[in-house]
């Protein structure tokens, strides 16, 4: 009975244990905190999709309660991490557009200086 108590109540105590690590372990607890920021920054799609998701299942948990702030909380969460994933895609495709562009501009002026650097790209074309 003991077991099981603890396996239900595990998903509730997590938070506290974590903290109690945190106060027993400070050098550990900054490289860890210092490995999560990292990974944020490599991978700030990724941890988008996450917090969309907890968002969702706060929002989907509150709205099967009848908690209707809640659930309104949730789905803001779930908006405001599509609209930061929206700006990731759109500032990815803007820098793929500019890298094209400048690699046009430089093929263009070395056209006009008489390198002929091959207008379609390449500078080995094949002889036709």
């Amino acid at each position: 009975m003991k077991i099981i108590v603890l396996l239900l109540l595990a998903p509730f105590l997590w938070p506290f244990y974590l903290v109690v690590w945190c106060f027993q372990n400070p050098d550990k607890t900054k490289q860890a905190y210092a490995g999560v920021r990292e990974s944020m920054r490599r991978h700030p799609a990724a941890w988008t999709w996450a917090v969309a998701a907890f968002g969702m299942l706060i929002g989907i948990g509150n709205l099967f309660d009848a908690e209707l702030d809640g659930a309104v909380l949730g789905f803001a969460i779930v908006a405001g991490c599509l609209g930061v994933l929206l700006k990731l895609r759109r500032d990815a495709a803007a820098e793929v557009a500019a890298a094209l562009s400048a690699r046009a501009d430089a093929q263009h002026l070395a056209y006009l200086r008489g390198d002929d650097w091959g207008i379609y790209g390449t500078r080995n074309r094949p002889v036709l």
